[in-house]
Protein backbone atom coordinates (compact mmCIF):
# COMPACT_ATOMS: atom_id res chain seq x y z
CA UNK A 1 0.00 0.00 0.00
CA UNK A 2 1.29 3.60 -0.87
CA UNK A 3 -0.25 6.23 1.23
CA UNK A 4 -0.03 9.81 0.74
CA UNK A 5 -1.75 12.56 3.07
CA UNK A 6 -4.94 12.28 0.98
CA UNK A 7 -5.41 9.11 -0.08
CA UNK A 8 -3.79 5.48 -0.70
CA UNK A 9 -3.07 3.10 -3.27
CA UNK A 10 -4.14 0.05 -2.48
CA UNK A 11 -2.84 -3.60 -4.36
CA UNK A 12 -6.19 -5.36 -5.13
CA UNK A 13 -7.37 -8.26 -7.31
CA UNK A 14 -10.89 -7.11 -6.95
CA UNK A 15 -12.59 -4.84 -9.83
CA UNK A 16 -14.16 -1.72 -8.63
CA UNK A 17 -15.03 0.76 -10.45
CA UNK A 18 -14.19 4.85 -9.65
CA UNK A 19 -16.72 6.58 -7.16
CA UNK A 20 -17.02 3.10 -5.47
CA UNK A 21 -17.16 3.88 -1.61
CA UNK A 22 -14.63 1.40 0.58
CA UNK A 23 -13.78 1.16 4.28
CA UNK A 24 -10.13 1.02 5.03
CA UNK A 25 -8.51 0.04 8.22
CA UNK A 26 -4.77 -0.03 8.27
CA UNK A 27 -1.29 0.50 11.24
CA UNK A 28 0.60 3.42 10.37
CA UNK A 29 4.21 1.31 10.53
CA UNK A 30 6.26 1.54 13.28
CA UNK A 31 3.23 1.79 15.37
CA UNK A 32 0.39 0.17 17.13
CA UNK A 33 -1.58 3.03 15.75
CA UNK A 34 -4.49 1.97 13.63
CA UNK A 35 -6.09 4.41 11.12
CA UNK A 36 -9.64 3.30 9.77
CA UNK A 37 -11.65 5.75 7.57
CA UNK A 38 -14.06 5.95 3.97
CA UNK A 39 -12.54 6.06 0.85
CA UNK A 40 -14.01 7.12 -2.59
CA UNK A 41 -12.16 5.00 -5.19
CA UNK A 42 -11.15 7.59 -7.73
CA UNK A 43 -8.92 5.27 -9.81
CA UNK A 44 -8.64 1.60 -10.92
CA UNK A 45 -5.78 0.04 -12.83
CA UNK A 46 -6.90 -3.84 -13.46
CA UNK A 47 -4.02 -6.05 -12.06
CA UNK A 48 -2.72 -3.49 -9.67
CA UNK A 49 -4.98 -1.90 -7.62
CA UNK A 50 -6.80 0.91 -6.90
CA UNK A 51 -6.48 4.80 -5.46
CA UNK A 52 -8.72 6.11 -3.15
CA UNK A 53 -9.28 9.48 -1.52
CA UNK A 54 -9.66 9.75 2.01
CA UNK A 55 -13.24 11.01 2.23
CA UNK A 56 -14.24 10.24 6.08
CA UNK A 57 -11.33 10.53 8.33
CA UNK A 58 -10.40 12.08 11.62
CA UNK A 59 -8.40 15.54 11.97
CA UNK A 60 -6.13 13.25 14.28
CA UNK A 61 -5.91 10.29 11.97
CA UNK A 62 -5.22 12.80 8.82
CA UNK A 63 -2.43 14.01 11.12
CA UNK A 64 -0.91 11.15 11.78
CA UNK A 65 -0.93 10.13 8.06
CA UNK A 66 0.73 12.92 7.09
CA UNK A 67 3.43 12.94 9.44
CA UNK A 68 3.81 9.00 8.66
CA UNK A 69 4.21 9.57 5.17
CA UNK A 70 6.67 12.52 5.75
CA UNK A 71 8.55 10.58 8.01
CA UNK A 72 9.00 7.79 5.85
CA UNK A 73 10.09 9.50 2.74
CA UNK A 74 12.98 11.20 4.63
CA UNK A 75 14.19 7.53 5.14
CA UNK A 76 13.32 6.36 1.49
CA UNK A 77 15.29 9.51 0.54
CA UNK A 78 18.11 9.11 2.08
CA UNK A 79 17.73 12.04 4.98
CA UNK A 80 16.72 10.08 7.45
CA UNK A 81 17.22 6.67 9.45
CA UNK A 82 16.87 3.39 7.35
CA UNK A 83 14.02 1.40 7.61
CA UNK A 84 14.58 -1.58 9.89
CA UNK A 85 13.66 -5.31 8.89
CA UNK A 86 10.23 -5.41 10.69
CA UNK A 87 9.20 -2.06 9.35
CA UNK A 88 6.47 -1.73 6.53
CA UNK A 89 7.87 0.06 3.60
CA UNK A 90 5.13 2.37 2.25
CA UNK A 91 6.22 4.84 -0.32
CA UNK A 92 4.40 8.58 0.52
Amino acid sequence: MTVLGGGAFIEVNEAYAEGDQVGLRFVLPGTHDEVACECVVREYIPGRGIGVEFTDISAIDRERVRAAASSLQMRTSGTGPSLGPHETSWSP
